[in-house]
């Protein structure tokens, strides 16, 4: 799982934090269901 092949590195973390605030959202939403 690679998100940064061939992508600038602000466009890498951007990609990065983006997934990661998915992830909390989602885990927040199931623990709260």
């Amino acid at each position: 799982m690679d998100l940064c092949s061939g992508s600038p590195l602000s466009f890498c973390k951007m990609e990065l934090l983006s997934w990661l605030s998915y992830r909390t959202v989602v885990r927040t939403h199931t623990t709260v269901q």
